[in-house]
């Protein structure tokens, strides 16, 4: 995880894991008079392997990878579920 530093001489003040967070409370700390400055971490990242669903062996949704790489559902397949309409109804209100 990141860790952006907010820094007062050589002490930490805070730690954050987005910058954002790091800048708006050196800001709120300014604003109240300690002069500090914040400290973004460029320690790049593990990337990890996407995991892999052992039922549809495609990846799990909520990486960009998986819906990147993730082959397209075949057009016609389970096109009834997908409508919506419930069985047996007529759309006129007659059962």
């Amino acid at each position: 995880m990141k860790q952006h530093r907010v820094m007062l001489g050589g002490r930490v003040l805070w730690r954050a894991a987005q910058l954002s967070h790091a800048e708006a409370f050196a800001a709120a700390r300014r604003a109240e008079g300690v002069d500090c400055h914040v400290v973004p971490d460029t320690e790049g990242g593990t990337k990890r392997e996407p995991r892999i669903n052992p039922l549809t062996g495609r990846p799990r949704r909520g990486s960009r990878r998986a819906r990147n790489g993730a082959p397209e559902i075949q057009a016609g397949a389970d096109v009834g579920m997908r409508t919506g309409a419930s069985v047996g109804t007529q759309g006129d209100g007659s059962r």
